[in-house]
């Protein structure tokens, strides 16, 4: 009849602990008394108590372990006396004493929660061996429930830890679904967690993440990771999240069971001021001049729409970085970008890659190609040096253009497509038309919103703007510890006039990284032939010493003579420049 199929085993090292609280409950004052005298032991506490309400009263000022209840009492019986138990805090083990044997008894008892119901008269070892049981599992309770509390201090703990984390940080498992989300990737997501663990992540960060193509996909494709990546989030709104992203596995316990991102919001960094260098950070642009901020303005009017852009600008001047912030700003960002270079694509092959092919359409075609419009269908295509395309598919690209349909090679049947297109060249095309070497109407027809790019040297002031950018880049991405830059390497810099633009520049600036181990980067980092006088002699622009005063003329011109701001974007001290300009007359 009791339950001692609930307590755990070994329950004398339990008892061990601490000494037994036994609490007697019993309006016969005699069988009180032999009850207490056969259970009175060294590590054992016996309180007694005549009716009930007596009973409740120590119950909540002594606190007993166990409570021996006998059913038939004058006030409080042995039902009313559970009933009342509970509601209290104290929740000891009872063990109930009677000569009622109804079943219906017996049932009452069980239900408000007796451990044990022995009959009276009951030899006091099988009462003792009841409570030694009821004790045990009533210890074995109060340990288990501060373990309980002692995980729940440390998950607690734990996710005050992850919750703080300045970075945003989603947990997928390996199905791509949403495990754990922080509370500042709530915030940067405009979500609540609840509503979103268990969910996809392509409906909670976008479906480009997770293609094939994208920074997921590829990273599940390749059992890769990906560190520091400037990418974006599309919330289930609509909007564009630029991010500074970080993909790894995820392991626990030696396996694999997901994928970490962590990433940062680059919101705050798009598009405002920088106050200490004048200049605009434009998604992963930056620029102080004034044709660039031109051209940003430009792509944020333009971006919105479906109209083809042509990006003219020599070689490394960023035209991909422009096509891929026009296809993010706008409508089309939760689909494809693909990049093509016409030049790197043999002209007989040309045809097949953009438009597809059937099977069997020519010797080769084993299986059916889906060519790069379908590819791009609803997205950006984007046609980096398409002043290479050959004549003769000029105009079959000008028809899809058009008409917004294509007919794949070898094929019957047109194919609508839907695609934005954004084309790039290096050259000059309007030339290029008086050559016949490239369609009019084509020209014209890609050219709808023309963007030029200036070179760097025609915007040299820049060149500390992505200095300091490029910096920041690398430091995050590679953990280098440089910071600065010398006021020497700077104005070798400038003296540059960088024919390979600001890929150049980078291709510079990873040199110096790879080979500085320290907080500063000197001239002894640079490339060897940045280190000459020669190499300086050799640019457009004269060498520092040579036009020094209008250079600092220049500078303080751009910044209406604020002289802090004059000092960062040259690199030097604000002290240096004042004696600088006392030198010259400029004060």
């Amino acid at each position: 009849m009791s339950k001692s199929n609930l307590v755990p085993p070994q329950p004398d090292a339990i008892l061990k602990k601490r000494p037994a609280r036994i609490l007697l409950v019993d309006d016969d004052r005699v069988s009180r008394l032999v009850l207490a005298n056969q259970l009175a032991e060294k590590e054992t506490l016996i309180f007694q108590a005549g009716d009930g309400v007596e009973g409740l009263s120590l119950l909540r000022r002594e606190r007993p372990d166990v409570v021996v209840l006998d059913y038939n009492m004058p006030r409080h019986n042995g039902i009313e006396f559970l009933t009342a138990l509970q509601k209290a805090s104290v929740k000891p083990a009872v063990i109930m004493l009677t000569a009622n044997t109804e079943q219906r008894v017996i049932s009452d008892c069980y239900r408000l929660g007796v451990h044990a119901f022995l009959r009276k008269p009951c030899h006091p070892l099988i009462l003792k061996n009841q409570i030694n049981r009821a004790l045990a599992l009533v210890h074995y309770a109060a340990d288990l429930e501060k373990q309980i509390e002692t995980t729940e201090q440390q998950t607690h703990l734990l996710r005050a830890v992850f919750d703080n984390i300045p970075e945003g940080v989603v947990i997928l498992d390996h199905e791509l679904k949403l495990k754990m989300i922080s509370a500042r990737a709530c915030k940067i997501l405009d979500c609540a967690r609840e509503a979103v663990i268990g969910r996809e992540a392509r409906a909670i960060l976008g479906d480009h993440l997770c293609e094939e193509t994208g920074p997921l996909g590829r990273c599940v494709t390749n059992q890769s990771k990906l560190a520091n990546i400037q990418s974006t989030f599309v919330d289930e709104q609509g909007h564009t999240i630029p991010v500074a992203l970080t993909i790894s596995p995820f392991v626990h316990d030696q396996r694999q069971n997901g994928w970490m991102l962590l990433f940062r919001d680059l919101r705050r960094r798009e598009t405002t001021w920088s106050e200490e260098v004048d200049s605009i950070r434009f998604g992963s642009m930056v620029s102080g001049d004034a044709k660039m901020k031109e051209v940003f303005a430009l792509i944020e009017k333009v971006a919105p729409t479906n109209a083809t852009v042509l990006i003219q600008g020599e070689s490394g001047t960023g035209k991909e970085l422009v096509a891929r912030e026009l296809h993010e700003r706008g409508p089309r960002r939760r689909h494809t970008f693909l990049p093509v270079n016409c030049a790197a694509i043999p002209a007989e092959l040309l045809e097949s890659e953009f438009f597809g092919h059937e099977k069997g359409s020519f010797t080769g075609a084993h299986q059916t190609k889906i060519g790069w419009f379908e590819q791009a269908h609803r997205g950006t295509l984007f046609l980096d040096e398409i002043g290479e395309m050959p004549y003769a598919l000029q105009g079959k690209l000008l028809r899809v253009l058009q008409e917004r349909k294509l007919m794949r090679v070898g094929g019957n049947r047109s194919i609508e497509v839907d695609v934005r297109i954004v084309a790039a060249t290096n050259k000059d095309l309007k030339e290029w038309v008086g050559k016949q070497l490239f369609r009019e109407d084509l020209y014209y027809r890609l050219a709808v919103i023309p963007i030029r790019l200036p070179p760097l040297r025609e915007r040299i002031l820049d060149v500390p703007h992505l200095v300091r950018y490029f910096i920041e880049l690398f430091r995050e991405r590679e953990g280098s510890p440089v910071r600065y830059i010398s006021s020497d390497v700077l104005h070798r810099l400038l003296a540059h006039d960088w024919p390979g633009n600001i890929r150049e520049l980078v291709n510079v600036l990873e040199y110096c990284f790879a080979v500085c181990r320290e907080p500063t980067l000197g001239m002894e980092h640079l490339p060897r032939e940045f280190q000459t006088p020669r190499a300086a002699a050799t640019t457009t622009t004269p060498p520092p010493a040579a036009n020094e005063k209008e250079f600092i003329l220049r500078t303080l011109e751009s910044v209406n003579f604020r002289k802090g701001k004059a000092a960062a974007k040259l690199g030097i001290n604000p002290s240096t420049l004042y004696r600088k300009m006392k030198k010259y007359g400029l004060s």
